[in-house]
């Protein structure tokens, strides 16, 4: 086996309004690309290398969220870790800590390589339950708002939101209205640690 392929995400909004976290839109503004090379290999593994304009600020390898998305992708696939070997470069472009879906679109690349890898068709709202539980891995609960606009593009609702089914359904975005995206400059003395939400 030696199978090479890559996917792509953009940046998403999310908390839109009153719509809080039942609704988000993607941006195509930033985009996480991510690709992978899987070999056959008795030393099972995955590696994952960080390049991209925000690599300093996201850690490498096994603490990478997108390691275990792959390993969810597999998983999505039926393939097995067993007797493989996966190299995995993310382009880290989406800008991380400014609100705009940088995990969800590393999560949402990775998990998307499910698609081309599976003998069998696997669609968005698949992958969107894995996806929000991988967000749970960094916010500690369950969370589609911004994967499910990050796999799916546009402007998306959630429904099914007991966690356990959730569904989307995609929306028009209208052509007039446009997003205008600032991001502040951060003093030295600030840290990814703050609430961004606080501020």
């Amino acid at each position: 086996m030696d199978v090479q392929i890559s996917s792509r995400a953009p940046s998403t909004i999310a908390n839109l309004g009153c719509l809080f976290d039942i609704g988000s839109v993607a941006v195509d503004v930033f985009w996480d690309r991510v690709s992978v090379r899987i070999t056959e290999s008795s030393n099972e593994s995955i590696e994952v290398e960080v390049r991209g304009a925000w690599r300093e600020l996201v850690p490498e390898g096994e603490s990478n969220i997108a390691f275990h998305a792959l390993k969810e992708a597999l998983k999505l696939s039926g393939l097995s870790l067993k007797g493989i070997k996966a190299r995995l470069v993310l382009e880290k472009n989406v800008p991380v800590g400014k609100g705009l879906g940088s995990s969800a679109a590393t999560i949402a690349s990775t998990i998307s390589l499910a698609i081309a890898l599976s003998k069998r068709p696997i669609s968005e709202v698949e992958l969107l339950k894995p996806a929000g539980m991988l967000e749970g891995l960094l916010t500690k609960s369950p969370h589609y708002d911004n994967v499910a606009a990050a796999l799916h593009g546009d402007l998306v609702l959630l429904g099914g939101l007991d966690l356990e089914s959730p569904f989307m359904l995609s929306l028009d975005w209208p052509d007039d209205l446009f997003f205008v995206i600032a991001i502040p400059f951060e003093s030295e003395t600030e840290t990814l640690q703050e609430s961004k939400t606080g501020k």
